[in-house]
């Protein structure tokens, strides 16, 4: 049986309404917004987790602002370091282990939070029931909410970036830009734009056979510029779609100067098996082409990314993935496992082949195949311990 509790102190706020008047639909509800949504707060709490007959406690500081922004940060031993910021809209995630900050976006939005039953959609949810629903008095004691329009979540931004070498005089190799996006509840849209000034250093590496006497600056004189366009969607399926386009004044970059990437995924069994595919284009003066400046760069045109993760649970997983030039037919196809086998001590192992066709005796090496590898077989093991 489910007993639902209610404070005395709201029923006498809504028995007094009642007696006094007849409330409107919208009253009440901006009422129910009232009481959840603070100004500002800030509190420790405790995050329990069971799961499989074993209890997992997390600990955390939090720091909000009514509901549309908060920063937590954990502080038990196995997380502390992990951070999460929630601006608006959008929701960005601190690993300690890399450095690195992540959007969540797309279909990643219903995955489970830290292990948790909640997901970084329900973390994201900003607005009140006021700003979703048209309220309704149907009826004595009754109410019902239709759903409302919603206006995207626009931002502008403009940035720079300091050189290569911060000490040179002209400030060769600095960068700037500006970029604006819109999000709605289950799609966005980025707009970006950045220039890049000549650079009159030298970036070869005498390892690879090139002019010396050459620089950047005889690559780009009137310096680069750079639009990019991004959409991503969760529909039924996530889908993202990116383009780079890259400009030099100084030459013909036409359709080889544009790295672009499509992609689907999709996650099934309430998340245990995710599947994600995505088509990349490099031209061959793109940003992702190998050039003078970047001479590890990518060698074809044409590349195909598949992979899929299955979870046995919050704390075991497999992933196989591949990449493929289909130019010249190379692929590295990975098989990587990791298992939390105690709490904080998590056991890994990624292994992949490196193959083209040379590796059949049917054609050529190719820029994925163990000639530019190195390697016929790889395998790495680890052992990772969180204090």
């Amino acid at each position: 049986m489910n007993k639902r509790i209610i404070p005395i102190t709201l029923l006498l706020v809504v028995a007094g309404i009642a007696f006094s008047q007849t409330p409107s639909a919208a009253a009440l509800l901006k009422q129910v917004d009232d009481n959840e949504i603070y100004k500002t707060i800030q509190y420790e709490a405790d995050m329990i987790i069971d799961y499989n007959g074993r209890r997992y406690v997390k600990t955390m500081k939090t720091w909000a602002r009514q509901n549309t922004d908060s920063f937590v940060e954990f502080t038990n031993s196995e997380d502390r370091g992990t951070r999460y910021l929630k601006k608006g809209g959008r929701l960005y995630v601190y690993s300690p282990d890399t450095e690195q900050v992540t959007l969540i976006s797309g279909h990643m939005l219903k995955e489970s939070m830290m292990g948790s039953d909640l997901s970084y959609e329900d973390a994201i949810d900003n607005e009140g029931l006021s700003a979703r629903y048209d309220p309704v008095l149907a009826g004595s004691g009754t109410w019902s909410f239709s759903g409302t329009n919603r206006f995207p979540d626009m931002k502008f931004l403009v940035f720079a970036a300091a050189p290569k070498d911060p000490l040179t005089p002209g400030g060769d190799g600095a960068r700037a830009g500006l970029s604006w996006d819109s999000h709605w509840q289950r799609a966005s849209i980025q707009l970006l734009y950045c220039f890049e000034s000549p650079a009159s250093y030298s970036a070869f590496d005498p390892v690879y056979p090139v002019d010396f006497t050459r620089t950047l600056y005889d690559e780009y004189p009137q310096g680069l510029h750079r639009a990019g366009f991004s959409f991503k969607a969760d529909l039924e399926l996530g889908f993202t779609a990116e383009l780079l386009y890259t400009i030099n004044p100084d030459k013909n970059t036409g359709i080889n100067g544009l790295a672009a990437s499509a992609g689907v995924d999709y996650s099934f069994y309430g998340g245990k098996l995710y599947l994600l595919a995505e088509y990349l284009f490099s031209g061959s003066k793109s940003a992702e082409a190998k050039s003078a400046a970047m001479p590890l760069g990518h060698t074809g045109s044409h590349y195909l990314y598949a992979g899929g993760t299955w979870k046995w649970s919050d704390f075991s997983s497999i992933t196989l993935s591949c990449l493929a030039n289909l130019e010249d037919i190379s692929f590295i196809p990975l098989v990587f496992w990791q298992y939390e086998f105690i709490q904080s001590v998590v056991l890994s192992i990624r292994s992949y082949v490196p193959l083209d066709k040379d590796s059949f005796k049917a054609g050529k090496p190719g820029e994925f195949g163990p000639g530019n590898s190195g390697s016929n077989f790889y395998i790495t093991a680890g052992l990772k311990v969180k204090f």
